[in-house]
């Protein structure tokens, strides 16, 4: 999220850009602090993997997955709309 600009990298922005992004997947707020809890856990240096069951990272690794996915997108749409037209190739 960092890398892509939704993220600042603190702490104290780690909230609001994961409920920016991931709002409507979450049917509880819990989920989303739950998410957080693990989010700053991995964040540690070295990691702590207390806690995180196979679960939790596989909840982790799709929502990864949906992120990344979405910004592949945003970035191919792009593309095509400043790419060369067909007639052009």
């Amino acid at each position: 999220m960092r890398y892509f600009g939704d993220w600042d990298g603190t702490d104290e922005a780690l909230p609001g850009a994961i409920s920016g992004f991931f709002r409507p997947p979450f049917k509880q707020s819990e989920d989303e602090q739950e998410l957080l809890n693990h989010l700053h856990q991995l964040q540690r240096q070295p990691p702590d993997f207390t806690g995180i069951t196979l679960e939790g990272a596989a909840i982790l690794k799709v929502l990864c997955d949906a992120y990344l996915i979405k910004q592949f997108d945003t970035m191919m749409a792009k593309a095509k709309d400043t790419g060369p037209s067909a007639a052009q190739v």
